[in-house]
């Protein structure tokens, strides 16, 4: 494994990462019953 494969690698891990918060987050709204309203004050912060 070289240099360019850890980098491609972490940049995966990245957007890997990034998508399963994003998941969980939906799950997390859908759970709670929030609004849409309630869903972008949240995701302001």
């Amino acid at each position: 494994m070289d240099c360019h494969d850890l980098q491609s690698k972490s940049r995966n891990d990245s957007k890997t990462t990034a998508e399963l918060e994003s998941k969980i987050d939906s799950l997390v709204y859908k759970l709670y019953n929030l609004t849409d309203d309630e869903i972008e004050t949240i995701e302001k912060e």
